[in-house]
């Protein structure tokens, strides 16, 4: 994926592993070890997964726009922010998440080709935790690729991408 100007910040910790220098498209691939604080962000172009991988669970404070949650995440829950969304969260202790920025640009392509549907229609709609055991096992298939680096997998990330 080709680095899209963006405003974030979710503290200082750099991911664990990345996608970027692998050169997928479409999507842009995360793992980060944050210890306890908080962060903000608002990806202008991406719709944004978040899975915890936290061994333990971790309390959290999510808003986004009117919206807020409180309470605990486990490994396994997703938060889902739209493209354009401010995004803002703060946790009480060490936190392990797998983070998937998807343009919105490939999310409206596959709604006009592949669900032939207006991608005007088109709405990601804010979600906290959340579980979806088809989503955590794709997921988990992309966070094996990116730890593999094996730069032969792009269609097979391609094709992940799009079940997604």
């Amino acid at each position: 994926m080709k680095p899209i100007a963006s405003h974030q910040l979710v503290c200082t910790s750099q991911p664990l592993f990345s996608s970027q220098i692998q050169g997928w498209e479409q999507i842009l691939v995360e793992e980060f070890h944050h210890p306890a604080g908080e962060g903000k962000m608002l990806y202008p172009n991406e719709h944004v997964i978040c899975l915890s991988l936290a061994p333990r669970p971790v309390r959290l404070l999510q808003i986004q726009g009117d919206k807020s949650y409180t309470g605990l995440y486990g490994k396994g829950d997703f938060a889902i922010a739209p493209a354009a969304a401010p995004f803002f969260a703060r946790w009480d202790s060490d936190d392990r998440l797998l983070q998937m920025r998807i343009t919105s640009q490939f999310m409206a392509q596959v709604a006009t080709e592949a669900l032939e549907m207006n991608s005007d229609r088109l709405e990601v709609i804010p979600t906290f935790r959340t579980r979806d055991p088809q989503l955590e096992a794709i997921a988990m298939l992309m966070l094996t690729e990116l730890k593999q680096e094996n730069l032969g997998s792009r269609l097979y990330i391609d094709s992940l991408v799009n079940v997604l």
